[in-house]
């Protein structure tokens, strides 16, 4: 799915969420809900966030690591 229609179908669920508790009475419970979405969507780019952190944090390491594996093969060679 690409990123336009992820973002129709979340706003597609936002309003039938929106019309279900104007219907019921609930709208205060709108307020909750668009909470929790902002909550769960700041989570997802934390999440992002680390995982860019923690590939780059890897391949720092492998650098490091590249030249003495490489000594020690060439050693046992």
């Amino acid at each position: 799915m690409d990123r336009s229609r992820i973002e129709k179908e979340k706003a597609r669920i936002m309003k039938e969420i929106e019309k279900h508790l104007k219907e019921n009475g609930w709208m205060d419970t709108v307020d909750v809900y668009e909470q929790k979405v902002e909550t769960i969507k700041k989570a997802i780019d934390l999440t992002r966030n680390l995982k860019t952190e923690l590939k780059e944090i890897i391949l720092e390491a492998e650098t490091e690591l590249q030249a003495p594996i490489l000594y020690a093969a060439n050693m046992a060679a």
